[in-house]
C-alpha cells in the first residue's frame, strides 16, 4: 500500500547513500529479501507470534483475504521486518570469522551442537575466470547464460544445481518482484539490470516438452564440456506429470551423461500446506547423480526388466521411510518410483520412446496396492506377488 511503498522508498534512498559499495550492496540483499515480507500477498503464521507469512510461501501466488501489513522497521517480537534482517547479516558475518558445523546427538532424546572446525572463511570474490585462477583463497560468481561459460574445458571437480521444474515456476516472471525495485539501485553497476525485465531469450523455462529438453540440453552439454573426466553432476527435481521427466531424461542422454542414482530427500517446500494437503503433491525432490563416459550396465535388459529393478529400488527407499515413520503421499512415491525409472533407463541405454511408455504406467500405478500389502504384514519376498504389475 502507499504506507509501504513510503517506507521502502526512504530505506532505498538511504542505503544508498552509504559510500563503501561492499556494505552498500549487504545492505541491498538485505532490502531484497524483506521485500517478500512487505507487501499485501503476506499473511499471519499464527495467532500471537508475530510471525509473517511471505510472498512466496506458497508454491503459487495466493491472494490473501486479510492480507498483514507487517512493520518495514522492526518490533520486539515478530520477523520479516528490516531489523531482524540486519541482525541475521550479523549472525552470517560471525559465521564467517569462526565456521561451524552443527552435530546431532541422540543420547539423551534429540539435541545438537555447534562444531567449529574450520579457519576464518576470507575470499575475495573476484571479476573474471583469469583473476580465480591465479589468486589464492577466491570465489568467481557469474550471473549469465550457464550454456556458455567462460571457463575452459574439464576444470571443474562437482556441479551441484537446480534446473527450473518444467512448467511449475516461471522464474523470470517471480525475479521481476525483486528486479524492479533492485534495477533502480544498481543498473549503474551492474550491466545486467539494464534490461526492462529479468525474462531472457535463452532461459530455460517451457510448457512444451521438446523445448524444454532442448534448452536444458544445452546446458547439460556445456556442464559436460566444463566437468572434469571422474567429476559428478548433481541436481534436484520433482513433477508430477510423465512428460516433465521425459525432458530431464532427454537433456541428459543428449548431453551424454549417464544417470547413476538417484535419492528421495525432503524438499524445501515441505512445509507448504497446500502441498501436505493433497495426497498428488509431494514434499520430496529426487536427487539425480549423473556422470561422464559411463558404459551402459544394463544393455540387453526388457522394458519389463527395467520396471522390475525399478520397483525393487522404490520399495528400498519407501521401506526406509516406513522406518522413521514417515508417511508417504502418493506423489512422494510417483517421485521415488520415476526417479528409479530414469536411472535404470539410462543405465541401460533405453530410448525415449520406451521411457516414456514406462513413465506413464508408473503415473497410472497403482500405489494403495502395496500400502494393502504392508499392512497385512506380508514376507517382503512375497510382496511383488501381491501386486499386479501393468504389463
Amino acid at each position: 500500500n502507499e504506507r509501504q511503498l513510503l517506507s521502502l522508498s526512504i530505506l532505498l534512498k538511504r542505503i544508498l547513500q552509504i559510500p563503501e559499495p561492499k556494505i552498500k550492496e549487504q545492505f541491498l540483499c538485505i532490502f531484497s529479501t524483506f521485500l517478500m515480507f512487505n507487501n499485501f500477498f503476506c499473511s499471519f503464521k499464527g495467532e500471537d507470534t508475530g510471525a509473517v507469512r511471505n510472498i512466496f510461501y506458497h508454491s503459487v501466488l495466493n491472494i490473501e483475504k486479510t492480507p498483514l501489513e507487517n512493520c518495514v522497521w522492526g518490533n520486539k517480537i515478530g520477523s520479516g521486518s528490516f531489523s531482524a534482517f540486519f541482525k541475521k547479516l550479523l549472525k552470517i558475518q560471525e559465521y564467517l570469522d569462526a565456521p561451524f558445523e552443527i552435530r546431532a546427538e541422540f543420547t539423551n532424546g534429540k539435541s545438537s551442537q555447534k562444531v567449529f572446525c574450520n579457519h576464518k572463511l576470507e575470499i575475495e570474490v573476484v571479476e573474471s575466470f583469469k583473476e580465480f585462477d591465479n589468486k589464492p583463497k577466491t570465489a568467481l560468481i557469474l550471473n549469465g547464460n550457464s550454456a556458455k561459460l567462460p571457463l575452459p574445458d574439464e576444470y571443474v571437480d562437482a556441479i551441484v544445481t537446480d534446473p527450473p521444474y518444467f512448467d511449475v515456476f516461471n522464474y523470470s516472471q517471480l525475479s521481476d518482484f525483486f528486479y524492479a525495485w533492485l534495477q533502480l539501485a544498481l543498473k549503474d553497476s551492474h550491466a545486467y539490470f539494464n534490461k526492462e525485465n529479468c525474462s531472457d531469450p535463452g532461459e530455460v523455462q517451457d510448457r512444451k516438452q521438446e523445448k524444454f529438453a532442448s534448452q536444458l540440453t544445452q546446458v547439460f552439454l556445456e556442464c559436460f564440456r566444463v566437468l572434469k573426466e571422474k567429476g559428478l553432476m548433481v541436481f534436484s527435481f520433482h513433477h508430477v506429470r510423465p512428460d516433465a521427466w521425459l525432458a530431464i531424461y532427454q537433456a541428459i542422454v543428449e548431453s551424454q551423461f549417464m544417470i547413476v542414482a538417484s535419492y528421495p530427500v525432503k524438499s524445501e517446500t515441505s512445509v507448504n500446506k497446500p502441498r501436505i494437503s493433497s495426497t498428488e503433491m509431494t514434499n520430496l525432490d529426487a536427487i539425480i547423480v549423473c556422470k561422464k563416459n559411463q558404459q551402459p550396465s544394463f544393455i540387453h535388459s526388457s522394458v519389463f526388466d527395467i520396471f522390475i529393478q525399478s520397483f525393487d529400488k522404490y520399495k528400498e527407499h519407501c521401506n526406509r521411510f516406513a522406518k522413521i515413520g514417515r508417511i508417504l503421499s502418493k506423489g512422494d512415491q510417483y517421485v521415488i518410483f520415476t526417479s528409479q525409472i530414469l536411472v535404470q533407463s539410462s543405465l541401460a541405454d533405453l530410448e525415449k520412446s520406451l521411457v516414456l511408455k514406462l513413465l506413464k504406467k508408473v503415473r497410472n500405478f497403482d500405489f494403495s496396492q502395496l500400502e494393502q500389502a504392508k499392512r497385512a504384514k506380508k514376507p517382503r519376498k512375497r510382496e511383488p506377488k501381491q501386486i499386479s504389475l501393468p504389463f
